[in-house]
């Protein structure tokens, strides 16, 4: 790395920058030429030595804007910064002798490099004018220094209708007339070099020109550089860059140097796009670049590696985005006045902020912007559930797919160099974090910032937690995981493994014997759940946690070649629906199985898993046994699995977590074979905290008490957060609680007030919440919203008098006898009513979507339902969390009830009936909204849904008459 020690601009594509490089200023010569890369990967600019001082170690170049490397070097780099490379000093330095009398002649910022060649030439007693070439009056430089050692300094600047080549000829043409030298030199374009030249070669004045502008390696490596020179190939990277002006063969450098010319336009076209983007989105805050309907409907999704090959080892899947697909996905940003998805992500990302730094192609000033959150992109772009957070909240996501938040925020984690996170101020003390995982790591990296010092203590013997234990290497690279541990030690932090807390030492001797102030418990909650059945002990019964372990940890997908064993057989179940279950039957695939079962006992619309991972897993070869359940692990008589016994389920009432609870059926129980079954029921926290600290707050459920502001325990001094607060939950929301501790540590730290009195702005006051007071699920403080977890609609049938849950209302009728449906007054609170209606009116048009996506057997037709139905589902994942609930999967319909109830004809498979149907229930659903909107009163909070809704209605009804009327036609459909 190379020190930038000044940076002077004369202009905004034009300045001196003068670097830290004792090596080369020891050695630097007149002529000579540096090449510097920015950093990696980059390419490698030549630029010639204008000045050294060995003494100080120092170099500088004169530089100017021509490509996209010197724009980011004036855009990016000050003073105080590092280059990756500086490599020189490079070509044959230049004659100097007592010639008589030297025109130097010099454009632009070549022009610096005639500065140490003039001293010399001075030194050897030659009488030497400069002549210097600028484009504009404010590029002008160092014209008071050459004019020490110079007879006469000229200078010209071209104007607007002018070229500086033209103007350096005609100048040189007058000087020869009046003063004819003997020797003449020149450093700038082709184009003033040949001009120079050819006015010399007729008056038989040596002439020397410098070639510097062809290198591209400088090392004679890749014979880019090479010229024809009195007819012979010669390289000017170490045969020059200087030669006699008049036998360079001038057409062939022109061909040369134009070979990239189309290629050189079309990056001066994206420069000149991302200059613009720069301008409109970050200079002048300009918002609503583009319209939803402009921007490309569906993400750009990168091409997943086929299932043959990711079956047959444990790489990822999907590779990270390039270039153009990062920038095309950026694109469909509309860089909201009032994003959504901030309030979406549990750490509180600014999620336009960094796409707008992707589309000025500045990766490390993206990382940034996230690193205010959080320092770990690369993880959280793989493993969080953005289609639940962020992605459901965008915006785009209403009418079109949502902008593929997640894959973008890798892109910035796997793209951007990782930079030495800057400790500021003094120590405030020294703070010891129970804990590597994401939350441990995540306060660790927040107080070094601060300059804690900072030690974390991992009872297994590699550090990561969850992060290395509980995610599979093709889930989450370990080369990432590696990334995220090492910025952390690079901050200070310093990381004891194999040392178990509690036992030796415990909490007291940390703070009173090794003087630790504070304490940080993010232990997590891996403490698995059983389920207790019959035969669950049995030999290959595997918990998750013991799976991933093996596989994680101690390289069971190595064995014999590594010595940890794991036996899964040919036919294996996994008991669970979550993203633990799924990533155990993934592994369970790559170990050969041919036979996978997932066995759930709610439905696929309950599974609270990645939507990508779900549909990987199918199509691996995963086999999904949804409303079901295990009663039993049948065994043989030597204790060996032979199958589980399984209880079909329906859905009842809602549960505490806001979802419908299952239960029993009257179905018959059926029996599934296997020869090993997986535990992925999900986990708790461990019950030895409340041995070891029988004075700590805790829940029912083993989880630790904390004040949501500061992550501050009952106990003076600890602190905690992560899984160990909250239960199983997402590395986002660890990573998010690490950083609301390493807050009130260090107000703690400051004051000695407990529970810490937070002075100042917090470190995201977004991220402050509440207990909803109706469903206890977290909320904002400002949350206004209304709160219809426990509230499940009910109707009654006027014809049959039979009740029915609210998943009947979409259709209007009632299903056992297409009767008339009245609302079941008192079921219901009425603050809740409106938006259980429309949400449950939206869930019964999606459910018809996808069913009849399903069944159609056009193409063209499928991919647009399933687009329509894609859209409807996001925007309903954002109205669920809005108003806290969970709605029961849609019971399958009638295709023929439905279209007799609505009065249009059954459909019979094909395209054209289907759209006509779903048209019949796109306008039912707009009909009901704006009966619904019309009832409600001005200005309260279900008016404003409602008016939401007939929107979006209003839209999708428009969309569908299009494309039905096109389909007619014969024509392609717009969407």
């Amino acid at each position: 790395m190379f020190t930038i020690i000044e940076r002077r601009l004369f202009s905004d594509r034009l300045g001196t920058w003068t670097f830290s490089a004792p090596e080369i200023a020891r050695h630097a010569r007149p002529g000579q030429f540096v090449m510097l890369r920015l950093d990696d990967p980059g390419e490698r600019i030549p630029f010639s030595l204008c000045d050294w001082d060995p003494a100080l170690g120092t170099i500088t170049c004169v530089i100017t804007v021509r490509g996209r490397s010197t724009h980011e070097l004036v855009r990016r780099f000050r003073e105080g910064d590092t280059v990756r490379d500086l490599a020189g000093p490079l070509g044959r330095p230049s004659e100097i002798a007592r010639f008589g009398r030297v025109l130097l002649v010099g454009e632009g910022a070549a022009a610096g490099a005639l500065w140490p060649i003039l001293r010399e030439l001075d030194a050897a007693g030659n009488d030497v004018t400069v002549l210097l070439g600028f484009t504009s009056q404010e590029e002008r430089f160092w014209e008071e220094r050459f004019a020490r050692h110079a007879r006469e300094v000229r200078s010209v600047v071209a104007g607007e209708s002018e070229d500086t080549p033209s103007l350096l000829a005609a100048e040189v043409e007058r000087l020869l007339a009046a003063w004819s030298p003997d020797r003449v030199v020149v450093y700038g374009s082709n184009d003033s070099l040949e001009r120079c030249a050819a006015i010399t070669r007729s008056r038989s004045i040596p002439t020397v020109v410098s070639l510097k502008s062809l290198m591209l390696d400088g090392t004679g490596l890749c014979g880019s550089c090479r010229v024809r020179v009195d007819g012979e190939v010669r390289f000017a990277c170490f045969e020059g860059p200087e030669f006699d002006g008049h036998l360079v063969d001038y057409d062939d450098l022109r061909r040369r140097q134009d070979r990239f010319a189309p290629e050189e336009a079309e990056a001066s076209g994206e420069l000149e796009r991302r200059c613009r983007a720069r301008r409109d989105l970050l200079e002048e805050g300009r918002h609503n670049v583009h319209k939803i309907r402009q921007i490309a409907h569906r993400a750009i999704r990168p091409a997943e590696r086929s299932v043959g090959d990711r079956l047959s080892d444990f790489e990822e899947v999907e590779p990270t985005y390039r270039w153009a697909e990062a920038l095309a996905e950026a694109g469909r940003c509309l860089q909201c006045a009032n994003p959504a998805c901030i309030s979406g992500c549990p750490a509180q990302v600014d999620i336009p902020a960094f796409i707008q730094q992707i589309l000025v192609c500045d990766v490390e000033a993206a990382r940034d912007v996230i690193d205010e959150a959080h320092a770990f992109p690369s993880i959280c772009g793989r493993v969080c559930s953005q289609e639940r957070q962020c992605e459901a909240s965008c915006i785009v996501g209403r009418k079109v797919e949502p902008v593929a938040i997640g894959r973008l925020e890798r892109f910035v984690g796997d793209r951007a160099p990782e930079r030495k996170v800057r400790r500021t101020g003094v120590s405030p003390g020294r703070v010891a974090i129970i804990g590597s995982g994401p939350a441990g790591l995540s306060c660790a990296e927040h107080l070094a910032r601060r300059g804690a010092e900072v030690t974390v203590f991992e009872g297994l013997h590699a550090p990561g937690g969850l992060l290395r234990l509980g995610i599979p290497t093709f889930v989450l690279p370990a080369e990432h995981r590696q990334r995220a541990i090492d910025r952390v030690l690079a901050s200070g932090v310093e990381i004891r493994t194999n040392t178990l807390i509690g036992r030796t030492p415990t909490l007291t001797s940390l703070m009173s014997e090794q003087g630790y102030r504070a304490i940080y418990l993010a232990a997590g909650a891996g403490h698995p759940t059983l389920p207790g059945i019959a035969g669950e002990n049995a030999r290959q019964v595997y918990t998750a946690g013991e799976l991933l372990t093996r596989v994680n940890l101690m390289g069971s997908a190595e064995f014999p070649y590594r010595a940890t064993p794991l036996r899964l057989g040919e036919r294996v179940v996994i008991l669970g629906g979550g993203n633990t279950a799924l990533d155990c039957a993934r592994i369970a695939l790559r170990f050969g199985a041919p036979s996978v079962h997932v066995v759930y006992r709610r439905t696929r619309a309950e599974a609270p898993v990645r939507t990508a991972d779900l549909r990987r897993a199918l199509h691996e070869g995963t086999r999904f046994h949804w409303l079901h359940a295990a009663s039993e692990i049948l065994t043989d008589d030597e204790g060996n699995v032979r199958g589980v016994r399984l209880q079909p389920m329906r859905l009842g009432d809602i549960d505490p977590d806001g979802r419908r609870r299952p239960e029993a059926s009257d179905e018959q129980p059926t029996t599934l074979a296997c020869d090993s079954v997986l535990l992925a029921l999900g986990s708790r926290v461990s019950p030895i905290w409340r041995e070891l600290l029988p004075d700590l707050e805790a829940d029912e459920a083993g989880r630790i008490r904390i004040e949501v502001s500061s992550g501050a325990t009952s106990m003076p001094g600890v602190f905690a957060g992560g899984d160990a607060v909250t239960g199983p939950s997402s590395v986002i929301v660890a990573l998010a609680s690490g950083r609301i501790a390493a807050r009130g540590i260090l107000d703690w730290l400051e004051h000695k007030t407990w529970p810490p009195e937070l002075s100042g702005q917090p470190l995201d006051p977004r991220l402050e919440t509440e207990s909803c007071p109706r469903c206890s699920r977290p909320v904002s403080r400002d949350d206004e919203s209304i709160c219809c977890a426990d509230s499940p609609l009910a109707w009654r049938c006027l014809g049959c008098r039979k009740r029915s849950e609210g998943i009947v209302f979409p259709y209007g009728f009632c299903p056992a006898c297409g009767g008339t449906l009245e609302l079941i007054e008192g079921v219901i609170p009425t603050d809740a009513v409106a938006a259980r209606q429309a949400l449950e009116v939206s869930l019964g048009g999606i459910t018809y979507l996808e069913q009849a996506a399903s069944e159609t057997r056009d193409a063209e037709c499928r991919m647009l339902l399933e687009l329509l139905a894609q859209r409807k589902r996001a925007h309903l994942e954002a109205l669920k969390r809005r108003y806290h609930v969970e709605l029961p999967g849609m019971t399958p319909v009638s295709f023929e009830r439905v279209a007799l109830h609505l009065g249009v004809a059954p459909p019979e498979g094909d395209a054209e009936s289907l759209l006509q149907l779903a048209l019949a229930v796109t306008k039912m659903e707009l009909d009901t909204m704006e009966e619904l909107r019309d009832a409600e009163e001005e200005g309260s909070k279900a008016k404003d849904l409602f008016c939401e809704m007939v929107a979006e209605a209003t839209t999708e009804l428009a969309e569908l008459e299009t494309e039905l009327r096109r389909h007619r036609c014969g024509e392609p459909g717009l969407l």
